[in-house]
């Protein structure tokens, strides 16, 4: 939507990079879709030891599916995209970014999708390359582009740590919870 609003300010190699790492999503999940389908099948091939983990993930892929479940979570993933949008806007205009805010949009979902690669530890110096290439397209120099890419992770971190903090305590007290008794058939 931000490109096809300021489509001038982003450069055609910005939007071509969006499209192709889109169709590369669109082909993941109609690949996770297709296993989904053919997931008994596809379990026989994976060594016992994996089969029941596999089990378990392909479950999880199905009931996640499900109507509702599908419509909240595509509606609490747009909802969190939207805010990571407005933070990392706010960032941007904090430090003065010479940017374009449909640039700095677009070069978002890439550096996501760059970070998840599992070439270091939470996409760190993966991120900020990411931000040196893609917005040097836009005519930010590297300097900004990395500051702009460090607070921008201090910021997610900082928006997580509530996050973690209740994840830390609710495996504090379920440590504590004796285990549950054996199922008696």
């Amino acid at each position: 939507a931000f490109v096809v609003a300021d489509a001038g300010a982003v450069p055609r190699s910005l939007v071509l990079a969006l499209a192709v790492v889109s169709a590369l999503l669109l082909l993941f999940v109609a690949a996770v879709l297709n296993a989904s389908k053919a997931s008994s099948r596809l379990l026989r091939f994976l060594p016992g030891r994996l089969r029941p983990a596999a089990g378990e993930a392909l479950a999880a892929v199905r009931a996640s599916l499900r109507g509702s479940v599908l419509a909240k979570t595509l509606l609490l993933g747009v909802v969190f995209q939207t805010l990571g949008v407005v933070a990392a806007w706010s960032i941007g205009r904090s430090i003065g970014l010479p940017v374009a805010t449909s640039a700095l949009v677009t070069s978002l979902p890439l550096v996501v999708a760059l970070s998840f690669l599992p070439f270091s530890i939470g996409g760190l110096g993966i991120r900020e390359g990411g931000f040196v290439v893609l917005l040097g397209q836009a005519g930010v120099n590297a300097t900004d582009a990395t500051v702009f890419s460090l607070l921008n992770g201090l910021a997610f971190a900082l928006a997580s740590l509530p996050g973690v903090i209740v994840f830390v305590r609710a495996g504090r007290s379920a440590a504590k919870e004796p285990p549950p008794a054996p199922l008696r058939e």
